[in-house]
């Protein structure tokens, strides 16, 4: 959506602008300016934790995000959480540093969260056929009232089914890459990303 990329181009700048790094931006006429190459939805490795973010790749330097919903909870509003100018990047770590093993997700935990999916879909598809059977027919005795109420409460009811499928299928996506991709930038900071195949 070219309205939501242009808030984030707006939001990185400004976060740039900030840090009052001269090497981190250029200041052109008109303002800053920067070509946006790529965005992802990534999971970054923070403290031992994994972390959703989103990762914008400008022409000049890489951003890190968190993805956050607005007081209404009816839009995404973005909060960086840094950034590394791309010729301050390296795949290499300096000199002769061990890697840290990447903590991988057990087998017991993935089945429990698959688990939890294929009942979370199992209770929808019920109360799917259950609403489709008792449907919204109007009789003598009220029972359009009775059944209209039946759909009210079963429809906030699949609403919360829904929301907790697509928290599961978020839990799930966090939980399985474990190929680990890193970043190191010229001033000692580190940055791991976990991916869930070569192509991400």
């Amino acid at each position: 959506d070219f309205s939501v990329l242009k808030q984030s181009l707006n939001v990185m700048s400004d976060f740039i602008a900030s840090t009052h790094d001269p090497r981190a931006f250029q200041q052109l006429s008109g303002g800053f300016n920067r070509e946006l190459v790529k965005q992802e939805l990534v999971v970054e490795l923070t403290e031992g934790s994994r972390k959703i973010r989103r990762l914008f790749l400008f022409h000049d330097v890489l951003i890190s995000a968190k993805e956050k919903s607005t007081r209404h909870g009816n839009g995404i509003k973005l909060e960086p959480k840094w950034y590394l100018p791309l010729h301050d990047l390296k795949f290499h770590p300096p000199g002769l540093e061990a890697l840290r093993p990447v903590p991988v997700t057990s087998d017991h935990e993935l089945s429990v969260i698959k688990s939890r999916l294929a009942e979370i879909k199992a209770q929808l598809n019920r109360g799917a056929k259950e609403k489709e059977r008792k449907g919204s027919t109007l009789d003598k005795d009220g029972s359009f009232k009775r059944n209209f109420k039946t759909q009210l409460l079963g429809g906030n009811r699949e609403d919360k089914l829904r929301k907790k499928l697509q928290e599961q299928q978020v839990s799930y996506w966090v939980a399985t890459p474990s190929l680990p991709l890193r970043l190191y930038g010229t001033n000692g900071k580190r940055f791991v990303f976990l991916l869930h195949n070569e192509d991400e």
